[in-house]
């Protein structure tokens, strides 16, 4: 599966959106940074947290649409867990998307339930 992570201006979340990943029981085979022409050194700091990312850095910023669908084309995996640089996965939320797609082979997409982390009790998305 490929992570492609979604950036822009994302400095200040990097940190903990890649501590987050490193601490997966689950590993990502590839890992996608979209950066939508961020202004700050994110890319940079990206490269340092995480030496394996690729960077896509796009020549303008088009919104979060068009760099997923940016992210879309450049994965070199049928599987793709977008994810916002200010989101940080849970330890088992790769195993688990993937467990549940092996389980209903009929199921084409699924995603994370997503939850505050100032009120975890509180969702934010669920699909």
């Amino acid at each position: 599966m490929t992570l492609c992570i979604i950036n822009f201006n994302g400095a200040g979340h990097l940190a903990p959106a890649f501590a987050a990943l490193q601490a997966q029981s689950w590993p990502f085979a590839e890992l996608l940074l979209i950066d939508n022409a961020s202004d700050d050194e994110s890319p940079a700091l990206a490269r340092r947290l995480c030496p394996a990312v690729r960077i896509i850095q796009l020549p303008t910023n088009r919104g979060p649409a068009a760099a997923r669908n940016a992210g879309f084309r450049a994965a070199a995996h049928d599987l793709i867990l977008f994810q916002d640089n200010d989101v940080r996965l849970g330890v088992e939320t790769g195993a688990c998307l993937v467990a549940h797609l092996a389980e209903h082979p009929e199921c084409l997409a699924v995603a994370p339930r997503v939850l505050y982390d100032s009120d975890p009790t509180t969702v934010q998305f669920d699909s």
